[in-house]
């Protein structure tokens, strides 16, 4: 039986050779999972304003760091505080750094949250605008790039949009995203949008 012949390109194999690469990307991944240690206890700190208004439950799991090589091909570290994940219930906040993309926060609500907070989040609309989210209007809860086919921007679309996409959904999320050259100066962005959408649920 013949085989086909694997060819390597030129430029694929300059790259291979290049061990640096590889190392500056595993440096770049250990300082996004460290920035989002330090994240999670931001968050907590923060929560603290909020949990009175907010259901007990999403604060029962600690901050959860979780990191991969192949969300569409690409690397990826994602923090998920505050957190809860059933099969028909989901509130999560998730912060996400998509290695060639940006970074992101989205709020995720489905089943009783997303009836519990979808008037809120109308209510709010001017706040989210201002801030440059975006919603989700894919049918795949989990896609997390945030795309002109999947997402569109508030600011944009305008209130009746929001509206008819939250009623329209079995879940609904809103976004936020920042380019990777803002990597320096991002902390303190989550922590300003982290504490934005707790305010936008807590009414």
């Amino acid at each position: 039986m013949q085989t086909s012949k694997i060819q390597y390109s030129t430029d694929e194999l300059k790259l291979a050779e290049n061990s640096e690469l590889i190392l500056t990307k595993n440096r770049i991944v250990k300082k996004t999972i460290a920035l989002f240690a330090a994240l999670a206890e931001e968050y907590r700190s923060i929560s603290e304003s909020y949990r009175a208004k907010l259901p007990s439950e999403i604060f029962e799991h600690s901050p959860k760091i979780s990191r991969g090589e192949q969300y569409l091909e690409l690397p990826y570290v994602m923090l998920d505080y505050p957190r809860m994940f059933s099969r028909e219930d989901v509130f999560a906040i998730r912060s996400f750094f998509w290695w060639g993309n940006y970074f992101s926060i989205t709020l995720h609500l489905k089943g009783s949250y997303k009836k519990m907070y979808s008037q809120r989040i109308k209510d709010q609309y001017d706040i989210l605008s201002q801030n440059d989210y975006c919603i989700a209007i894919s049918d795949d809860e989990w896609r997390h790039d945030i795309g002109e086919q999947h997402y569109f921007m508030l600011r944009k679309e305008g209130f009746q949009k929001l509206e008819e996409t939250i009623e329209a959904g079995t879940f609904f999320k809103l976004a936020a995203k920042w380019p990777l050259q803002q990597g320096n100066a991002i902390q303190p962005l989550f922590q300003e949008q982290f504490s934005t959408l707790l305010k936008v649920l807590s009414g």
